[in-house]
């Protein structure tokens, strides 16, 4: 959720202290007060994306509105750079992601970072032309080393850094490894040659920074003089300064022993980063053994040929280097082989996810996947161009929980058919097709649904396996809900709750269809029975995700019951767990269903401050209610447009305009002090009465916090606590109230 405070989304974390640039800074900052797309260009390793990194930092500081980062490096084909983007922004939805973006902003003022564009252009050029058509307050900043010859483009050309910031640099770098490095006075004029030689490319600069620890300022300036001269004859075609950078990277390579030199090619195949197992499946091999990993990994990092992210336990290829380690790679004729391997350790994630999925280790298997996000789409996209197409399959199944959660279902959908066109063996088949129903089902998209759960059942019935026509089962009942079937779910459910060879996973959901089912019947004892058999196959597991539509469920029969109290307190135990899996799907059902019973315990203002909150959850999913469930949030709404009037409107606003911590904060955090009594009269905190009592005597929010020592956003938190407890409208309803307390203290 973005809004009037600033939400970075999709940043990395800079490693390392940011030199020089302040006039770039400056003058970038004006041409996007007059330009929206702007283009950084340069070589390959001349600082770009730390440029628009730390601008778009700055501006996240200093403007309103909201600001992504699109890391483009590890997508293979310009059709990816629009899912990039929208998952930047953490839009999940199904549909066309260009659309998506297009919808999300186009009212909001976002800025968003395009980085490293030059392999995908058309695409970039595309999204682009069509963001800054149709949504006028975004702002585009790319890095790219050409133009993307977009109308109104302002291309901003930089080069390498300047004596003395170039050799501020060096020397900052040196103290990464030597911390107690002094750049004597007699040494500076050769680091000025250094850094001449190397044309001020920080990339370069850093590189030979990592020398210094087993060479001397003279040796150094030697060798690297002499290394340039020699590759840069042998790439003269080149532009100048990119043979210069390459020839920093090959003398970098060159330096390296052979097991390092094999090492670093084959990690090249990452496009994203990777962890030390990562690097052992891949990396290693018969003729490379499994345990100098590690050892060579760690000399790599020595000499800046990998980032090493401590927070995260994770290492990365800067992309200009991974390009250089990818030429090496084919060169040396392993790429094959290598992406053979990546394509076979994706696959032990996506399966290793898969199969722990119905335990306690969700939260990490997610955080898991979604780091690797880039790899997995390459593994997938490699099985797709080289026809390894089960390979796909397996891979895109085994991921199909990441799919419903951190990223979108249509994304699901887009890797799923091309692969399902192909032949597989009849269980993967099943199974597959049965997923993919699934997903087509939660997305809207019936008609599709049928289809693959008619080839779905067909495989399961050449597979001959009770556990396959369990899932396909389960599948086909949810399908009945939607299509308006509740006694096939029904019957579907109870067949499933009855088979021995259903797996918990299938019971919990056939348990889930059984309580929906009785929901929508008005049997609301049978459906709190279902919630709570439900509840307790997650607890023996530990599980957690499924666990949530169980809490929705028995929430809604106690609200319709008549114990909003209790179905709120359930409510909120589901909205903590979407916050621990960043599940936004069902983040966006837990605070929509909080809104409903907010009216009830009348906490009107909250109320429709958490339908603005859900409204900007549903836009970044992309989906909606389904029909069933409409019906509650348009009588939601109904009562609160006819309770409070214009505010309504204002509140709703507020609700989308608050970034996701402040909207997490207010939906969990002020839950409970927000909550009425169960009986008698609201409990108001002494606290709370002293803010009405300075209402009644007509302060506003800035008066009364200088009274109270207190800032503004808090009273007006104390102010629209006391409208929700006490079911009223306005400051003047307080001041009355305040009037009658106070002269009937037993009120």
């Amino acid at each position: 959720m973005k809004g009037s405070v600033i939400d970075e989304v999709g940043g990395r974390v800079p490693l390392t202290s940011f030199v020089g640039r302040r006039d770039e800074i400056a003058r970038l900052r004006g041409l996007l007060t007059g330009s929206r797309l702007v283009t950084i260009t340069g070589a390959g390793g001349s600082g770009k994306t730390r440029l628009a990194e730390e601008l778009v930092a700055q501006l996240a500081r200093s403007l309103k509105g909201g600001v992504a980062y699109a890391y483009l490096a590890g997508i293979g084909d310009a059709s990816e750079v629009a899912v990039v983007v929208a998952e930047a922004i953490d839009l999940r939805g199904g549909g066309d992601p260009t659309a998506s973006l297009i919808e999300y902003l186009r009212e909001r003022r976002f800025v968003l970072l395009l980085d490293n564009c030059e392999h995908v252009t058309d695409g970039a050029a595309r999204l682009a032309v069509s963001i800054l058509e149709r949504c006028p307050a975004v702002t585009i900043l790319a890095t790219s080393r050409r133009a993307l010859l977009v109308p109104g483009e302002q291309l901003f050309p930089i080069a390498g850094l300047q004596e003395p910031a170039a050799v501020t640099l060096f020397v900052e770098r040196v103290r990464l490894a030597s911390p107690s490095f002094v750049l004597a006075e007699t040494q500076r004029p050769l680091a000025v040659t250094l850094c001449d030689r190397l044309d001020g490319m920080p990339l370069a600069i850093e590189l030979a920074a990592a020398r210094m620890r087993h060479l001397g300022m003279a040796a150094l300036v030697e060798r690297l003089s002499g290394h340039l001269t020699e590759l840069g004859s042998a790439t003269r075609m080149a532009p100048e300064r990119q043979r210069t950078l390459r020839g920093a990277i090959g003398w970098s390579h060159d330096l390296l022993d052979e097991p390092q030199r094999t090492v670093w090619r084959r990690l090249a195949i990452f496009a994203g980063g990777f962890t030390l197992p990562a690097a052992e499946s891949v990396a290693a091999d018969p003729r490379l053994d499994r345990g100098i990993i590690e050892r060579v990994l760690g000399e790599l990092v020595d000499r800046s040929m990998v980032v090493f992210d401590a927070s995260r336990d994770r290492y990365r290829i800067i992309e200009a280097m991974r390009e250089f380690g990818l030429e090496q790679l084919r060169g040396a004729g392993e790429e094959a082989e290598v992406a053979s391997r990546h394509r076979s350790w994706m696959l032990d994630r996506a399966t290793d996810l898969d199969r722990r999925w119905w335990g306690p280790d969700q939260a990490s298997l997610l955080d898991e996947m979604s780091a690797d996000a880039a790899d997995l789409r390459a593994a997938l996209e490699s099985c797709r161009t080289t026809g390894a197409h089960e390979e796909g399959l397996r891979i895109a199944l085994g991921s199909l929980w990441y799919w419903m959660t951190r990223a979108s279902h249509a994304e699901a959908a887009r890797w799923f058919v091309p692969f399902l066109e192909h032949e597989a063996n009849p269980s993967l088949a099943a199974r597959a097709h049965a997923a993919a129903a699934w997903v087509a089902v939660l997305s809207g998209r019936l008609t599709e649904a049928r289809a693959f759960l008619d080839r779905a059942s067909d495989h399961a019935m050449r597979a001959a396996q009770t556990a396959i026509d369990a899932y396909v089962r389960m599948v086909a009942g949810y399908l009945a809900i939607a299509e308006g079937r509740p006694d096939d779910a029904r019957g579907l459910a109870r067949v499933t709750l009855a088979d021995p060879a259903a797996d918990p996973t299938c019971r919990s959901w056939a348990l889930l269809e059984l309580g929906i089912v009785a929901f929508m019947g008005g049997d609301l004892s049978e459906c709190q029975r279902a919630s709570r058999a439900g509840l307790e196959l997650s607890d023996a597991a530990g599980e957690a995700w499924t666990r949530v539509p169980h809490l929705h469920l028995l929430a809604g029969a106690l609200w319709q019951s008549g114990d909003p109290r209790a179905a709120m307190a359930f409510l909120v135990e589901a909205l903590r767990i979407d916050r621990r899996l960043d599940d936004l799907w069902h983040r966006a059902w837990s605070i929509e269903a909080m809104a409903w019973v907010s009216v009830d315990l009348r906490m009107y203002l909250r109320a429709a401050r958490l339908l603005g909150i859900a409204a900007e959850c549903w836009a970044f999913t992309g989906t909606g209610m389904t029909p069933p469930w409409q019906r509650f949030h348009d009588s939601t709404v109904e009562a609160l447009r006819h309770r409070l009037g214009p505010r309504f409107a204002r509140e709703v606003t507020a609700g989308r305009q608050l970034d996701q911590v402040r909207a997490m904060s207010f939906a969990l955090e002020d839950a409970e002090s927000a909550l009425p009594a169960v009986d008698g009269p609201p409990r108001i905190s002494p606290r709370e009465r002293e803010v009405a009592a300075l209402v009644a005597q007509g302060l506003a929010n800035r008066e009364i916090g200088q009274r109270l020592f207190l800032s503004p956003r808090t009273v007006e938190t104390h102010v629209q606590h006391l409208l929700d407890k006490l079911g009223i409208g306005s400051r003047a309803e307080i001041a009355a109230w305040h009037a009658r307390t106070s002269a009937s203290p037993e009120e």
